[in-house]
């Protein structure tokens, strides 16, 4: 047993030395290969540079790099390896701390995935990342890869924004009533049923001049219409309602969960199919 248990020990130790390893050797690079790298040739070069554009338009605005990635295959890494590889290795990232995000489009295996770092760590939270591909699905899917990455760069830059004003787009700041309209509007449409439904009755009095109401249920009745000569309680069924009520543990806590790459840095990201 003492035996088992010193190679459990020997074993975690030689993996957190080998991840420490990594993270000591790892020199990042100045970045030579530009934000769009589109090696599945998805766009024309006037796409390309029109979208280089607006990453480096988004990027300057926030202090961090936002780069495009597509491929046709992954070289037999898992998409977050590759993803976090290409982003470490081929030097993206903006400043001291390589902050940015890079979204990888596999054309092989039609999947796509996003890996943050530094700050983009922090400004996509996993949350936002699942929103932003509901958003940019339906282009990649029908084809209209441009408009896709075009509106990537837009979430981006409203994420970053979010994120510099202390409110990362999250689970917590993403939730609206579902009667949540506009309070004007409400007002207004109160308003006016008031005052249809006050003309209403007001045109139905008006007709009725000739009735008085009268002090006494009794004046309601006919003389000697009304006999009663026996009443009893009879009980015809029961309905109960059942309502599941969901335990609010099941809600997630938001913000971003994070990974070692093979470098041994930090990184966010997720993907999903098409």
């Amino acid at each position: 047993m003492k035996k088992t248990i010193s190679l459990i020990i020997a074993v975690t130790l030689s993996a957190i030395c080998s991840v420490t390893a990594f993270a000591d050797t790892f020199q990042p690079v100045e970045r030579t290969l530009p934000l769009v790298v589109d090696n599945a040739d998805l766009m024309s070069d006037s796409e390309e540079a029109e979208l280089i554009e607006k990453l480096e338009s988004v990027g300057n605005a926030h202090r961090c790099e936002v780069a495009v990635v597509t491929v046709t295959s992954t070289e037999g890494k898992s998409h977050m390896a590759y993803a976090d590889d290409f982003y470490d290795y081929n030097g993206y990232g903006y400043g001291s701390n390589d902050d940015g995000l890079l979204f990888l489009l596999d054309m092989g295996a039609r999947e796509m995935y996003i890996t943050t770092h530094g700050t983009g760590i922090r400004a996509v939270t996993d949350y936002g990342r699942e929103r932003l591909f509901d958003k940019v699905q339906d282009d990649i899917k029908s084809g209209d890869y441009y408009d896709a990455f075009i509106r990537y760069a837009e979430i981006v830059d409203d994420y970053y924004t979010r994120y510099e004003n202390g409110t990362p787009y999250d689970i917590n700041s993403d939730k609206e009533s579902p009667f949540a309209i506009n309070i004007s509007n409400f007002v207004i449409a109160i308003i006016g049923a008031l005052l249809v439904a006050f003309i209403g009755t007001g045109n139905m009095k008006g007709k009725l001049k000739s009735v008085r109401s009268k002090p006494a249920a009794s004046d309601y009745v006919k003389a000697g219409s009304l006999n009663i000569n026996q009443s009893n309680d009879i009980f015809l069924y029961r309905h109960v309602s059942r309502v599941r009520i969901q335990s609010s543990s099941s809600s997630s806590s938001g913000g971003s969960r994070t990974h070692r790459s093979s470098s041994g840095r930090s990184h966010g990201g997720g993907g999903r199919s098409f």
